[in-house]
């Protein structure tokens, strides 16, 4: 789910960044099935009359619960890797995959890149007013900060101001009543440095700091918070997402693309991602995010939009104040009663997983303001 909670919000974002994690994970996520293993060991250890204290059976409880495991990500995998439109005709199969080439070519290219950014948070079961003259939803809130990458794997995070929903406009053909959100820094912020993750929590004072995997480093910010933003490579592309062009008639000086998830931890994430690309620079001028639970028949319209604006390719760091001065570790703020917390990939994982279920609890028990 991609609304709700700053925090549940700002977990969901570093977890796409981080590889997908199996094992103990998914048995500690899972009381029913810890509960159905502990029976099923049981079970084996009376028919075989194997002490459950021996090696034996210790190595008979890791194998079950690896083929446990196996069966319930395959099964996973099948639920998502399902094809969601037609098998593309020729023609246009092969104008996508000219486009994705040109798009790799282009961000092969990027270096160094800082954007401005606007972000519209729609979700239903916060605000559910919608503009009479065009039916368009109003975001619950509205972010503005900014994005920062250095090629292969560095990258900066930061909204600066935050606007929250307060009325509908007084009077037709007026605007929505905003009201930004009192702060002293930052709302929402993490930094990569390539090594490690670096997330700032400002509601409970903690900066986590989650070591990438060595496996993982050095493969660039393709598994960001923001896919797509950071680099283009084809291959990784269609083997990650289904993808097709969708670009609307009258668009111009742009090109509209889809992408559905293939795999289970972006699926956790969103359900489809809408990438418009400039023609200028042909870089991403704004992505359409659509969480997990997104289903107009069901009042759902959960979503984040993203407005790329003062987009800069390769700038002269003279140019940009202290660039490469933010991919480095931070240190923790001194005031206030800060904490630093080292986390492992497993442990950001699952209090990713913790706020996914108290979300979708609260969501349950609300249900969507008509």
């Amino acid at each position: 789910m991609l609304t709700g909670s700053s925090r549940a919000t700002r977990s969901l974002a570093l977890n796409a960044l981080l590889p997908t994690i199996t094992g103990i994970a998914l048995l500690v996520s899972s009381p029913a099935a810890a509960q159905s293993q502990h029976n099923s060991t049981q079970s084996q250890a009376t028919q075989n009359r194997v002490d459950p204290n021996s090696p034996e059976f210790a190595q008979r409880v890791h194998q079950q619960h690896n083929a446990q495991l196996a069966a319930e990500q395959q099964a996973a995998q099948q639920r998502v890797a399902q094809r969601p439109f037609p098998e593309l005709p020729p023609e246009q199969e092969k104008y996508l995959h000219n486009l994705l080439d040109y798009w790799q070519q282009s961000s092969d290219q990027v270096k160094q890149y800082i954007c401005d950014f606007q972000r519209f948070e729609y979700d239903t079961a916060i605000v559910n007013y919608r503009d009479a003259r065009t039916n368009q939803l109003a975001a619950h809130s509205i972010a503005t900060g900014q994005i920062r990458y250095a090629a292969p794997d560095r990258g900066y995070f930061e909204t600066t101001g935050m606007m929250d929903f307060k009325a509908p406009p007084k009077a037709p053909g007026q605007e929505a009543d905003y009201e930004r959100r009192s702060t002293n820094g930052p709302l929402e912020k993490w930094i990569c440095d390539g090594r490690n993750i670096y997330e700032f929590d400002f509601d409970a004072k903690r900066l986590y700091e989650t070591e990438i995997p060595k496996s993982m480093q050095g493969d660039g910010l393709a598994n960001s918070p923001l896919p797509f933003l950071f680099g283009a490579n084809k291959a990784l592309l269609l083997d990650r997402y289904w993808v097709r062009v969708i670009t609307p008639e009258g668009a111009t000086n742009e090109y509209w693309l889809e992408a559905f998830p293939k795999q289970v931890e972006d699926a956790r994430t969103y359900s489809k991602i809408e990438i418009i690309i400039a023609e200028e620079d042909f870089l991403p001028k704004a992505m359409h995010m659509y969480s997990p639970q997104y289903d107009p028949k069901k009042n759902n319209y959960g979503s984040r939009y993203f407005a790329f604006g003062n987009r800069r390719v390769n700038a002269k760091s003279s140019q940009i104040q202290d660039f490469f001065g933010i991919f480095v570790r931070p240190q923790t703020p001194i005031a206030g009663g800060w904490k630093r917390v080292t986390r492992s990939a497993l442990e950001q994982q699952q209090a990713t997983r913790d706020s996914l279920r108290s979300q979708d609890s609260a969501r349950a028990t609300d249900g969507p303001v008509r």
